[in-house]
């Protein structure tokens, strides 16, 4: 369903950021004469983040052609073309700095494109160089730092995750670089934007006032005809074009340039001393009205860059005569001269806007790192700490920076990491004394155990454990039970040895015994639970297996015993009982194997005999 929605939301996210692309290539917010600010990039630097370059690079170029076939497109469009393809190939080598990507473009190539460029269409001024150069910078840093803000806040689950850290994680370092960077470059791009629009009324106020001056000192002397004059004017008559002519050249000033002509475009008066049969014809351009009076007319010509054209531009105020309703006085100024006056206060605030800008975030970097590196030593010092420390590792001391706030931190940090360590320790001491008195216990335990449940003359199990033994299978279910042989042996002519020969000789015979009952017994277990009584345990054994255990037994006691000089002749009965096929009573089961035994010593001893032949011939009788 995620897949499904992922494939319908790109297509539709690419869309919409090409319309928005367009909308900002078509439009953008105005500040001094030319100069603009654009977010044409914004959106195609937005899909190299969430949809990949090809995405922005295709939507930067569709954005391009547009301009050049349909608007009026500019080498700065062609400039924010070649930033998105700077920002896409680059995309992989610096991935989470394309900010710093793109002030380098601006800086390497598109800075320089730019002073090429307006080197082509002449000498170009200091102040026009740091326009032309330092807004794109401010622009395109702009753009850019709006993206990352856009993808790391608004819009976290479009951006394709490949490694850490998660999705919607922020780094301390990027948050507060945001949040600096944002501020500044906000405030001063609004402060940019409003000061070059003032500045940019305020221009076109001057040009107004000069010019309506000019016009308004003519328009007063000419209310002064009388009709007389009127009609003499009409008639051409040179005397009153004269009259007209010295009236213009009093009131010339400057580079200004005043015409009187009339509603057909007659001049009647220039101060360019233009011929009297001369008349008027508005030039080709583009033309700007501010009022009823003033326009601003940009030449035709065909530009690198639109700064050019403005500083080529022209004032005309075209001021009709009240009294005088067929003459019209015309003042034309060129532009340059209030141009230049607030682009040289505009770029003043531009370059050194930019400058500050620069070294704030400079700093903000540095500040950040330093914040950054004592915030990686708490990670560190804090990763792990209770293994290390439990471990008997040293505490991680960090050391301090030149932020009080962050020292306070580091001391209260190095203090509780010592206070830790020291009860880690302590704990671990305690531990360790606990884990010997317990490991002391068991092993008394153990001791007390093997002596309860072991003979301390053969180090067989004694009647207690087999007791146990016995009671543990009772309590198993019926179809856990397994087959249990028990064999029941009795020592012939121990009673004689240990009369005869003294006790030390029958532990002698007992010791002996047991060795061989555990050699024979190996797939099962014997206890002592007697004098001279012993009980051999096989658990599932088959017939043959247990009657070459018993067989192996006999042929054991069958060498006499060596006692210090003397041979002690022994031998042993053994009785064998079946569960369940002689009983399913474990206990009836040991009487069952003893009556066996004692069957095996009236035929004479040294054999063994099973309960089953027992039960047999009593059944036959």
């Amino acid at each position: 369903m995620k897949a499904a929605q992922s494939r319908f939301a790109n297509p539709l996210l690419g869309l919409v950021l090409l319309f928005l692309a367009l909308l900002s290539g078509r439009y953008s917010v105005p500040m001094l004469a030319s100069l603009q600010f654009s977010f044409q990039s914004l959106f195609p630097i937005l899909a190299i983040r969430l949809l990949g370059r090809r995405h922005g690079i295709l939507i930067s170029l569709t954005v391009l052609t547009v301009q050049w076939l349909f608007w009026d497109g500019t080498a700065f469009h062609t400039l924010y073309f070649l930033e998105i393809l700077f920002l896409a190939l680059h995309r992989g080598r610096m991935r989470d700095r394309m900010l710093l990507r793109d002030l380098i473009f601006w800086i390497l190539i598109g800075a320089p494109l730019l002073y090429v460029m307006a080197y082509a269409e002449g000498q170009v001024s200091l102040t026009d160089m740091v326009l032309l150069t330092t807004l794109p910078v401010l622009n395109g840093m702009a753009n850019t730092l709006l993206s990352e803000l856009a993808t790391t806040y608004l819009l976290p689950d479009f951006v394709p995750q490949k490694a850490e850290p998660r999705r919607g994680d922020i780094p301390f370092q990027s948050l507060l670089f945001h949040l600096s960077a944002t501020g500044m470059l906000g405030a001063f791009i609004l402060i940019l934007v409003i000061t070059g629009q003032y500045l940019d009324r305020t221009m076109h106020q001057r040009a107004y006032q000069f010019s309506h001056s000019l016009s308004s000192g003519i328009r007063d002397d000419l209310n002064e005809w009388t009709l007389e004059d009127d009609r003499m004017l009409r008639l051409h008559a040179d005397l009153q074009a004269g009259r007209l002519e010295q009236l213009v050249l009093a009131k010339q000033s400057g580079s200004a340039r005043i015409l009187i002509l009339d509603e057909t475009g007659y001049i009647y008066a220039d101060t360019r001393q233009a011929s009297a049969e001369e008349r008027w014809e508005w030039p080709d351009g583009q033309y700007y009205r501010y009022n009823d009076k003033l326009w601003l007319a940009l030449s035709p010509d065909n530009s690198l860059y639109e700064l050019s054209r403005w500083n080529k531009a022209l004032y005309y105020l075209d001021d009709p005569v009240e009294i005088r309703s067929s003459l019209h006085i015309l003042v034309i100024v060129p532009a340059h001269e209030y141009l230049s006056d607030v682009k040289s206060i505009y770029s003043l605030i531009l370059g050194f806007s930019l400058l500050f800008i620069l070294l704030v975030l400079m700093g903000n970097l540095f500040l950040g790192r330093m914040i950054q590196r004592v915030m990686n030593g708490l990670v560190e010092a804090t990763s792990g700490l209770p293994a290390r420390l439990s471990q008997g590792g040293d505490t991680h001391v960090i050391s301090k920076g030149r932020i009080v706030e962050f020292n306070r931190l580091t001391d209260n940090f190095n203090e509780m990491s010592v206070e830790l360590g020291d009860m880690l320790r302590e704990r671990e001491h305690m531990n360790k004394l606990l884990q010997e008195q317990t490991a002391k216990l068991q092993q008394s335990e153990g001791q007390f155990r093997q002596m309860a449940f072991s003979d301390p003359l053969t180090g067989l199990p004694n009647r207690l454990y087999f007791t146990q033994y016995l009671n543990s299978l009772r309590d198993l279910p019926a179809q856990s039970v397994p087959e249990l042989t028990l064999l029941f042996l009795d020592l012939d002519r121990f009673k004689h040895i240990n009369d005869t020969y003294g006790h030390d000789a029958g532990d002698a015979v007992l010791i002996h015994a047991a060795r061989v009952l555990r050699e024979a017994c190996r797939t099962g277990f014997v206890c002592r639970i007697a004098g001279d009584e012993f009980v051999a345990v096989l658990e599932n054994a088959p017939l043959l297996q247990t009657e070459a255990a018993a067989q192996a037994i006999l042929d054991g006691f069958r060498a006499p015993v060596r006692f210090k000089d003397a041979d002690l002749p022994l031998g042993t009965s053994i009785g064998i009982a079946v569960s369940p096929a002689d009983t399913g009573d474990p206990g009836r089961l040991v009487q069952l194997a003893d009556q066996a035994m004692y069957r095996a010593k009236q035929l004479g001893g040294s054999r063994f005999v099973w309960y089953a032949k027992i039960r047999e011939k009593e059944e036959s009788e």
